[in-house]
């Protein structure tokens, strides 16, 4: 009986070992990636900060594109195993939504104004109709045609001027919040390109602006405020003069 219990607990031991060293084998193939860290010191009015994490920051860089890329392979192998349910679920969810459906419109002046959806499409189109519910649709942004062909796609902001000829709107493509703003004269059809040369924002075509917040048309319709965030976490002004010297727009 007692080389049986020593037999035993040999068998026991072996086992453990055999089966710490599969997770341990385990563990280190689903090991996560780690960023590496590299401190930089700013100093901002006398106070020292260090991050060791700046170097992120420079998404075109080849370190980070492989950090990232790291990071992907291996939230897909850890999530492998769910991607039948992942699917199951999306399906779900999409058989509950309505894909082609209509925004209920807004009167505004002479326009009523909504937006729709398609079914099989992803984005939702910007439309108005003059007078009445029953005359010809105009399609003001589509942001499906806007999207196309794009590794990232959003549309912030959409402002119509007061008097209904222009149509502000902000787009980021880059997934940064680097928001690009676009006029659109609604009456041509195009996004204006000429314009005036006294400010230093803006030489021709759209203008990209940081840490962009909201924006709004003053009732003379030649002026477009814009409200965002500098760096120091502070509001800051900017004039922004797109049209004739006759209709000047302004950032805030």
């Amino acid at each position: 009986m007692k080389y049986n219990c020593a037999v035993s607990n040999c068998e026991f031991l072996l086992l453990s070992c055999v089966f710490l060293l599969f997770a341990s084998c385990r563990q280190q193939a689903s090991r996560p990636p780690v960023a590496a860290v590299v401190p930089k010191d700013t100093t901002t009015h006398g106070d020292k900060r260090t991050d060791n994490y700046f170097w992120l920051r420079e998404r075109d860089e080849k370190p980070v594109i492989d950090y990232l890329e790291a990071e992907n392979a291996y939230t897909a192998k850890m999530m492998q195993h769910t991607e039948a349910l992942q699917e199951k679920l999306f399906q779900e969810m999409v058989g509950r939504i309505k894909e082609t459906d209509l925004q209920v419109p807004e009167k505004w002046g002479d326009y009523y104004y909504y937006t729709r959806s398609e079914q099989g499409k992803q984005y939702q189109i910007l439309c108005r109709k003059k007078d009445s519910l029953t005359a010809a649709e105009e399609i003001l942004l589509d942001q499906n045609v806007l999207a196309k062909d794009k590794d990232y796609f959003r549309l912030g902001i959409v402002r119509v001027s007061p008097d209904h000829k222009l149509l502000a709107y902000s787009v980021d493509e880059s997934g940064a919040e680097r928001y690009t703003i676009y006029i659109k004269n609604l009456e041509s059809d195009k996004i204006l390109a000429d314009q005036s040369r006294t400010t230093t924002i803006l030489s021709n075509g759209p203008t990209t602006i940081e840490r962009f917040t909201t924006m709004h048309w003053t009732m003379r319709s030649g002026l477009l405020r814009c409200l965002r965030t500098c760096w120091e976490a502070r509001l800051k002004k900017i004039n922004w003069s797109i049209l004739k010297k006759t209709m000047p727009i302004s950032f805030l």
